[in-house]
């Protein structure tokens, strides 16, 4: 096996298993979290200053405080606009679990990197002739 075949193979492997780890925790959220109607109150830029944008949740926790959370997320473009509002899940008395809990958000995070994860190996497969 060639150097470029085993890198095809090793980005795709590690491409499903993140994508199947984001499963995982959106699965346990999704059974054994809270949820709450969150709103998106702001747009952060990368820092870097790269246009990537990550908007900034905002929802009560199940003791009634405020709280407010950056979605790890990055995108060229904002997934939810400013006002937004969106879901929110989180494990009950830990709310740096919170995460957005939308449908766009769920297939940025699980499909796409299932799509190009199982597109690697097929090129390292495409790859071996």
């Amino acid at each position: 096996m060639s150097f470029g075949v085993g890198v095809w193979f090793l980005l795709g492997l590690f491409l499903i298993a993140a994508a199947m780890a984001q499963a995982v925790k959106t699965g346990r959220l999704g059974r054994d979290g809270l949820r709450a109607a969150g709103s998106v109150v702001r747009i952060e830029q990368s820092p870097d200053g790269r246009s990537l944008y990550s908007p900034v949740i905002a929802y009560t926790d199940e003791t009634g405080a405020w709280r407010e959370f950056t979605v790890g997320l990055k995108a060229f473009k904002p997934i939810h606009p400013v006002g937004a509002r969106v879901p929110v899940r989180w494990i009950a008395g830990r709310p740096e679990s919170a995460s957005l809990s939308s449908v766009r958000h769920t297939v940025l995070m699980i499909g796409v990197p299932l799509i190009v994860g199982v597109a690697c190996l097929a090129a390292g497969l495409w790859s071996m002739d």
